[in-house]
């Protein structure tokens, strides 16, 4: 690897939005394609998002805050997303502790290290 490359990784990386590659892709094998004409041009945005990287960035004014390239689709994650924590079952099964922030609730949670054998 290249210091190029690794700052290319580290660009791409920075300017996606994980909601958008890590669950998205999920939901939108879910909604299929809907035949209501309004859902159906929501769910296209959102998989041109996906299928461009998911990114939040703006690649002809970079620096610029807002004016995202793929604005609407971005617009419509943002305002579904809240409603993904009403969906029953939708939580980690590992539990709320590991959605907390602080470190301790994490280490709350690690298996206590065993002995080992003499």
């Amino acid at each position: 690897m290249t210091i190029t490359d690794l700052i290319n990784a580290m660009g791409n990386a920075g300017t996606q939005d994980l909601r958008g590659v890590e669950v998205l892709p999920y939901a939108l094998k879910i909604l299929g394609h809907p035949s209501d004409p309004s859902l159906g041009s929501a769910v296209a945005k959102l998989r041109a998002w996906v299928a461009s990287g998911a990114h939040r960035i703006n690649r002809v004014h970079p620096g610029a805050s807002g004016n995202y390239e793929q604005s609407d689709a971005i617009r419509i994650m943002d305002a579904w997303w809240p409603a993904v924590d009403q969906i029953p079952n939708s939580r980690p099964v590992l539990g709320p502790k590991l959605l907390r922030r602080d470190r301790a609730a994490l280490h709350d949670q690690r298996p206590a290290r065993t002995r080992a054998p003499p």
